[in-house]
């Protein structure tokens, strides 16, 4: 009796911290979303994910200038879900068929060769899902390629996860996002810029979650 009840007190002494660390991380994003528009108004709150909150909650904190906290946050959101992104293309294009327009932009930023003006309507509305998701880099690869590959709208470039012509930071987000999505407990922000490069190019090579995992650990030195 005595052991069944020390196990139910565990139990929920268990439950009660996972509670609590939750409400604190939720608690975080909320302070984040109240003074994040300050800063830097290209930022989908609630597709951070929970590194990037408190990343951009030690930013606002710090004593930095205006534009350095702008220019940092940025860095943090960019190529991840949480960035907002802007349509660039025309204007009557995006008054048209203005989901088609973002989806095309979309895929142009991830360096996908894919034309989208021969996307079927479904095809449009499965990409902006996907790309709206909070989904790790290579399942949104994975789930792009499904949508696109075989039919009118693929082009003749191979389809890669990581596109390595990214600018330093947002391959660095993308890169720490999809080693947290893998279980991989590595900061990204240790690892110099030649390991970046070629994390991203063991991710872009299709490999099985073994060969991956072990050239994982022989690039970070993870145990």
């Amino acid at each position: 009796m005595n052991r069944l009840m020390t196990s139910a007190a565990a139990l929920a002494l268990t439950a009660t911290t996972a509670f609590a660390a939750g409400s604190g991380v939720d608690k975080l994003r909320d302070s984040v979303e109240l003074r994040v528009n300050e800063y830097n108004s290209d930022v989908i709150v609630e597709m951070l994910t929970e590194r990037q909150v408190k990343q951009i909650a030690l930013v606002l904190n710090d004593s930095a200038s205006t534009s350095s906290k702008t220019h940092r946050i940025e860095q943090i959101v960019e190529g991840t879900p949480a960035e907002m992104i802007h349509v660039t293309t025309s204007t009557k294009d995006v008054a048209e068929d203005p989901l088609r327009a973002n989806v095309e932009h979309e895929l142009a930023i991830r360096n996908y060769d894919v034309d989208a003006s021969k996307l079927t309507d479904e095809q449009v509305s499965a990409l902006n899902l996907t790309f709206n998701s909070s989904d790790s880099p290579s399942d949104m690869h994975a789930a792009v390629s499904s949508i696109v590959e075989g039919t009118a709208a693929e082009g003749e470039a191979e389809m890669l996860v990581f596109n390595l012509d990214m600018e330093p930071e947002p391959l660095r987000a993308a890169v720490g996002n999809e080693l947290t999505s893998r279980g991989f407990e590595v900061d990204p922000m240790t690892l110099s810029d030649q390991q970046i490069t070629e994390l991203a190019g063991i991710f872009n090579t299709g490999n099985s979650p073994a060969e991956i995992e072990s050239a994982v650990k022989s690039i970070t030195g993870e145990s």
